[in-house]
């Protein structure tokens, strides 16, 4: 059995509750074809303006370049289900009249993005536009850490062209294996405001997925530098 830990920071009347995400640290570098990837299969299909290459010399970012010229895509189909995914993007252009935008498909429908990440430190960071990302206005873009938790058996990322010739996207996938389940989840982020001795109350963590036997625990502590022995 394994314990799960969620921590809650505590001062005076004040509750800050920290976000918890997951970190999906096993690469999907293959091009096409079916290969096993950790404890999953991944299919991989391209479409349209596709090719490969690596971008951004400090923080690595390949193999898949999406949007050469026309929109283009990658779909990923995993068996069994991933539990979730990390992205990391390079190159979007929003600049001379060039414009790209990156959405995606999950399980077969459009699904917003809520994460863009954070800069690399190679460009500026990407933003969030309608449930796209987008480079800022004048900007070439990159986000890493893009985060979705959820159970996936079809992804689909998709640079698509809304105006000029960009020269595409490069990122890489990074999946959570659909049987290492275990997900301590989110909290959502933000203070509670308090009255001393009076009861307190907080939503539970959402996305959160547990093997039958694990333990989730909500561990309220003073010290954010030692959150386990200062509860």
């Amino acid at each position: 059995m394994k314990t799960i830990f969620l921590c809650l920071c505590t001062g005076i009347a004040l509750f800050r509750m920290t976000p918890v995400k997951a970190q999906c640290t096993t690469r999907v570098s293959h091009l096409s074809g079916t290969q096993l990837v950790d404890c999953t299969n991944v299919t991989v299909t391209a479409q349209g303006g596709t090719s490969s290459t690596t971008a951004c010399s400090s923080y690595p970012i390949f193999p898949y370049w999406a949007g050469i010229g026309p929109t283009g895509s990658y779909t990923f189909v995993f068996d069994p289900p991933i539990s979730g995914f990390t992205l990391d993007l390079y190159g979007l252009n929003n600049t001379s009249g060039d414009q790209e935008e990156v959405v995606m498909e999950i399980n077969g429908a459009l699904t917003p993005f809520t994460d863009a990440g954070v800069g690399t430190g190679c460009l500026q960071p990407t933003v969030l536009f309608g449930g796209a990302i987008r480079a800022c206005v004048d900007c070439l873009g990159s986000g890493r850490d893009i985060h979705v938790n959820q159970s996936i058996t079809t992804l689909k990322i998709e640079n698509t062209v809304l105006a000029g010739g960009p020269n595409g996207t490069v990122f890489s996938l990074f999946i959570c294996c659909g049987s290492c389940v275990t997900d301590a989840g989110l909290l959502a982020a933000g203070p509670l405001n308090l009255c001393p001795d009076q009861p307190a109350s907080l939503s539970a963590a959402t996305q959160t997925q547990l093997d039958p036997d694990d333990l989730l625990q909500y561990v309220l502590y003073t010290d954010p530098a030692n959150p386990l022995t200062s509860a």
